[in-house]
This record gives C-alpha cells, sequence and structure tokens, in this order.
C-alpha cells in the first residue's frame, strides 16, 4: 500500500498520505508565501475558495484513478505536497517539445507532474525526495512509463532534485512569465522515463 508511510529525519517524523480537505487551510497558508508564490501561474494572494476548487479536481482525478495528491506532515501539518497524473492535456507550446520523445506512449502512460512544494522553513530536509518517490511509486503503479513537467529556469533548488531523480532536461519556452523586476524566465522542460 502506498499510504502511511512513516519517515524519520532529524528526531521529527514525516508521515505521508494523500491530499484530504482539512489539509487546505495549510496548503493555502504556504502557497501564498512570496517565496513559493513566485513559482505558480497566479497573482497572490491564492483564496481559500480557490483551493478548495483545486481540491475537487484532484478527488476527481484519485477517483477516476488517474492522478493523486501526496502531502508530507510532520506534527500533522502539511509541510509539503506533491500532485501528479496521468493522461494531462498538453498545451502546444509543451508538445512540440515532448512529442520526439512520447510518440510511441499512450496519453494515459505518461504522466505530469503539476505540483511540488515545500515550506521553505522544511526545504533541506529530504520531505521533497520523499514525496517525489511517493508520487512516481503511484503512477507506475497505475501504468505510467515516463512522467514530465516544467519548471521555471530560476528555480535550481528544484532542478537540482529532478536531476537526482534522473529527469532530463529536453527543451524550454522561452520567456515563459515575467518576474516583478521585469525579468523574462523561461520554463524548463523535463522528462523521466520508468525502469
Amino acid at each position: 500500500m502506498l499510504l502511511d508511510k512513516k519517515y524519520t529525519m532529524k528526531s521529527n517524523k514525516v508521515v505521508i498520505d494523500i491530499l484530504k480537505r482539512n489539509n487546505l487551510p495549510f496548503i493555502n497558508r504556504i502557497i501564498n508565501k512570496p517565496e513559493v508564490s513566485k513559482y505558480f501561474n497566479f497573482v497572490p494572494p491564492l483564496t481559500l475558495e480557490k483551493t478548495i476548487e483545486w481540491f475537487k479536481e484532484v478527488k476527481k482525478k484519485r477517483e477516476e484513478k488517474r492522478g493523486e495528491c501526496f502531502v508530507a506532515l510532520m506534527d500533522k501539518k502539511v509541510v509539503g505536497w506533491c500532485y501528479g497524473f496521468v493522461n494531462a492535456e498538453i498545451k502546444e507550446r509543451f508538445l512540440s517539445i515532448l512529442k520526439p520523445h512520447i510518440e510511441k506512449i499512450k496519453d494515459n502512460e505518461c504522466g505530469y507532474l503539476a505540483a511540488i512544494v515545500v515550506d521553505p522553513e522544511y526545504k533541506g530536509r529530504g520531505i521533497g525526495s520523499k514525496l517525489l518517490s511517493e508520487l512516481h511509486t503511484y503512477l507506475k503503479k497505475i501504468g505510467a512509463k515516463c512522467i514530465w513537467l516544467g519548471v521555471n529556469s530560476d528555480n535550481i533548488f528544484a532542478k537540482k532534485i529532478y536531476e537526482k531523480f534522473g529527469y532530463r532536461l529536453i527543451g524550454y519556452v522561452p520567456n515563459f512569465k515575467r518576474r516583478e523586476d521585469g525579468r523574462m524566465i523561461n520554463q524548463e522542460i523535463y522528462i523521466k522515463f520508468f525502469d
């Protein structure tokens, strides 16, 4: 079973579980932190109502057995989450990059990492790695042969984790997002094939 795995890190117990409705206030608080929200494509603050709408999407994918959101809990408090699913609608700007790599893979065999977030107060403790590992296990169990993601080119911390897990850079979308200081950021596309 994928759930209820317990990991011990630096004398703090981390529990990986599936996202539940009572986790949403914690997620909302974390995602609205400036050091987190800058990597997402929304203008903060994100309301709790919008987070609840997102939860409904997660539940629908869960019920269809094609996606899941895992949370990392410490003392019953969410300190991170990871959300992914198969059969994602691939936007045209990504399709031209991905197509040569996934031509022989069916839609329901290609996973998409929609988000992985660790509360900045808890970074560097291996929480993101535990969450990503759990998502990989889940996607392989439902038949995925690969997983892809897009990451902002200035998100060095996240890119190191992806490379550690065997993701490889296959291309980028130029001028994907404008930072507050006016700089344009590229979106880098990574892919990982499961053994």
